[in-house]
């Protein structure tokens, strides 16, 4: 979605992120040969977005003083004075295989790097993601080590189920799952079962919905069937979600249902959503986001996407 639009509907915060395989000889799936390939591609991505600061488009949050004092300002303007707002973004990091060292974890840290899913499609250096099955690898559980230490949230989105165990179980530090939906809804491990749902809202995780057809329909065959074909609207999910999430009535009745109240609030004055330089999907959320000091455990965000391309 253009920064225009965003403005419209008035989504004040995005997660910005960047993301750049490493696929060796023979992969089967698309990316750079050679991880410092993937780190070259990655820090391309940041400079875009630095040049979106310059151009007064974007500015970066790092802090929770800068999201507090960001979301201040959204409140508080006019539609009129929203259209000449920066968007403020959150960096998030997807999938790790650009992180040559921990010196550059170190550094992505330092440019702002609030989250860091471990791994996206297929198997990774530092672990198994969607599609594959596996624990982490040794250096995946280093990289844990090293996140908790710096202050990085552990996104659990793209984790196999045998990676997200792994992860669970050796992560103490701050959670979140970005983009996800109910397996439930789409029964293929690219999404949360009822189980991992319930520990990660008892870790004090934030569940992002994620309005992808692929992840609202079981089987769904890419580019044969259509959102329409099955009534999927982005309005009707959304006025759904939003009335669950405020009505004092509605208890959740399985796991599956938390994922509305925990990645949903009412407020319709600012919103954060979640996006990527190359990304063409539109977005929809209604949540604010806290941001640590890197001492601090403390952080939530809520984001939402809608797309019918896989994510």
């Amino acid at each position: 979605m253009c920064f225009p639009e965003l403005r419209r509907g008035r989504i004040g915060v995005i997660v910005a992120t960047q993301i750049a395989r490493y696929s060796p000889r023979f992969h089967n799936l698309p990316g750079w040969r050679s991880p410092e390939q993937a780190w070259a591609q990655t820090q391309g991505q940041l400079a875009y977005y630095r040049i979106m600061e310059e151009c007064g488009e974007m500015v970066q949050l790092r802090t929770w003083a800068d999201v507090e004092n960001h979301a201040s300002k959204w409140i508080a303007a006019s539609d009129a004075q929203a259209a000449t707002l920066p968007i403020g973004y959150l960096l998030s990091l997807k999938g790790a295989d650009s992180i040559l060292s921990w010196r550059h974890l170190e550094r992505s840290r330092a440019e702002g790097l609030i989250a860091l899913g471990p791994v996206h499609y297929g198997p990774g250096i530092y672990g198994c993601g969607t599609d594959d099955e596996g624990p982490l690898t040794a250096k995946g559980r280093e990289l844990l080590k090293e996140m908790e230490r710096l202050g990085i949230i552990l996104d659990v989105t793209h984790l196999c189920d045998e990676s997200m165990r792994d992860s669970l179980d050796h992560f103490s530090g701050p959670l979140w799952a970005s983009h996800h939906n109910c397996r439930a809804l789409a029964n293929w491990n690219r999404q949360l079962t009822d189980e991992q749902i319930m520990e990660l809202v008892q870790r004090g995780a934030v569940i992002g919905m994620a309005f992808d057809a692929i992840m609202m329909v079981h089987g769904w065959h890419h580019k044969v069937f259509k959102p329409q074909d099955f009534g999927l609207r982005i309005e009707k999910s959304a006025s759904t979600l939003t009335t669950s999430a405020s009505s004092p009535t509605t208890r959740a009745t399985s796991a599956s249902a938390l994922i509305s109240t925990a990645a949903t609030a009412p407020s319709r004055r600012l919103s954060i959503s979640t996006a990527s330089p190359t990304s063409r999907s539109s977005t929809i959320s209604s949540r604010s986001a806290a941001i640590p000091p890197p001492t601090s455990p403390e952080f939530s965000a809520g984001t939402s996407s809608a797309s019918c391309a896989r994510t």
